[in-house]
């Protein structure tokens, strides 16, 4: 907690593949989805989130992002109470789920190299 901004490189790069993806390069020929250079999809993304996390803060009441950041007002959901200690202490969880360990074997699958 405590961070105050977050560079979403990951999601960046998701875009960065989809957008280079030969389906995505078709369907933009074909007009099924609208033509955009890398930099415009990685704008659509962004606007996308911030109009998504400003819908979700105004229905939580939230008005100033500076009342947010680190109100640690959420419950963890699948989080096991080793990970929570390690990474969100304080957090609510009614609810375990996965381990350190577990995260770890699913990013080992994920990125082999």
């Amino acid at each position: 907690y405590g961070a105050n901004a977050v560079h979403p490189y990951l999601a960046l790069e998701t875009v960065k593949q989809w957008h280079g993806q030969q389906r995505t390069q078709k369907m933009m020929e074909a007009g099924k989805i609208t033509k955009s250079t890398l930099n415009e999809a990685q704008d659509n993304y962004r606007n996308a989130v911030n109009a998504g996390l400003l819908k979700i803060l105004s229905k939580m009441g939230i008005s100033l992002l500076s009342s947010y950041a680190g109100a640690q007002i959420f419950e963890a959901i699948g989080i096991s109470e080793e990970v929570i200690n390690t990474s969100f202490k304080g957090t609510t969880s009614r609810v375990g789920g996965i381990s350190l360990e577990e995260i770890a074997s699913e990013v080992i699958t994920m990125r082999p190299e």
